[in-house]
């Protein structure tokens, strides 16, 4: 009992969520753009010579020889934010922010150097150097909102997008077990039972059975009804005792235009609507000409005119303009061909 009780305080929870996160945040997006800080103000060829200098005009050993090999290896990905700090305070370029390095900044110091020490800071005093590991709701607020702001800060400084913003909204909400989370979903869904389907009416009974240490047993019923064998894989509720609702395709051919002119030949074939669709969609780019005008003189006192001329003169284009103004005006219009 009492080490039950010992362990108690190790429990996780909602505030050691909270830290976890912090954790997370600073090691994570917060080290990566002082990486990108670092590569953007010395490449990897040049660091080691530029450290080596430092060391020599300084006459200390400023850094370990495991961070020394760390720097010939000249691998960013695998400084620390101790050394990145040294690396960034004082082998770059970057001016000192308004209290000088190593402390606070101000808060109104937007500076790169200035957020480079807040990283630093949170590091230390929230993460490395804590005594508790657990955050109510309104500390992590006020952390998390901190943190939020270096990194929208630093981020504007790199000009390179906006991805470690995009991590810190999803860090701040996601799973932070998402492989248990999937399977307990997944055990979940597969305890759904599908019972009493009565002419039509689909019935959905839930049944959760043998909840015992996380153990989940599935009753699946298949109902088969008469006049066909119903298989449920994916069950839609309809109430309203005998309300169906029909997956059905209706094919909608020009039903409604026949309706409103009652000129249209009711014979008129798909393949032939489809064939006057796209002569309506030729004839927007028609330009009427003055042969144009004279066929179209000419066809109403003849029963039968031939438009003849050169290949590409525009003949087909004629043909189907007047041929559109026709059927617009509730004649039947039907396309012959003859095989010479």
């Amino acid at each position: 009992m009492r080490e039950r009780m010992s362990l108690s305080k190790y429990k996780s929870n909602r505030g050691t969520t909270h830290f976890a996160r912090i954790a997370r945040a600073l090691l994570g997006p917060c080290i990566d753009l002082l990486r990108e800080v670092l590569a953007k103000e010395i490449s990897p060829p040049g660091l080691e010579k530029k450290v080596k200098d430092y060391i020599r005009d300084n006459r200390k050993p400023f850094i370990s020889e495991k961070q020394k090999q760390l720097v010939y290896n000249k691998k960013y990905s695998d400084f620390d934010i101790t050394l990145l700090y040294f690396l960034l305070r004082n082998i770059c370029s970057i001016h000192p922010h308004k209290n000088k390095w190593g402390n606070d900044p101000e808060t109104t110091d937007k500076s790169v150097s200035a957020n480079i020490e807040r990283v630093r800071i949170s590091r230390n005093e929230w993460y490395g150097h804590a005594t508790d590991f657990s955050l109510s709701d309104s500390d992590f607020e006020r952390k998390w909102n901190h943190i939020s702001q270096i990194v929208k800060e630093l981020e504007c400084y790199l000009g390179t997008g906006t991805k470690y913003q995009d991590t810190l909204i999803l860090l701040k909400t996601c799973f932070m077990d998402p492989e248990s989370i999937e399977l307990y979903i997944d055990t979940l869904l597969t305890d759904i039972t599908y019972l009493k389907e009565s002419f039509g009416e689909l019935q959905t009974d839930v049944t959760y059975i043998k909840e015992g240490f996380g153990e989940l047993q599935t009753d699946v019923t298949n109902i088969k009804e008469s006049f066909g064998e119903l298989q449920t894989d994916v069950t839609y509720i309809k109430e309203g005792f005998g309300e169906l609702q029909t997956d059905v395709t209706y094919l909608k051919e020009d039903v409604e235009e026949m309706k409103k002119s009652n000129k249209i030949s009711t014979q008129e074939s798909r393949i032939e609507k489809a064939i006057f669709d796209q002569w309506k969609q030729d004839e927007v780019c028609f330009i009427s000409t003055k042969v144009c005008n004279e066929v179209r003189k000419i066809i109403k006192s003849r029963n039968m005119v031939i438009v003849a001329g050169h290949s590409g003169s525009g003949k087909s284009a004629i043909i189907q303009h007047i041929a559109l103004k026709y059927r617009e005006q509730g004649w039947t219009v039907k396309q012959v061909k003859k095989n010479l």
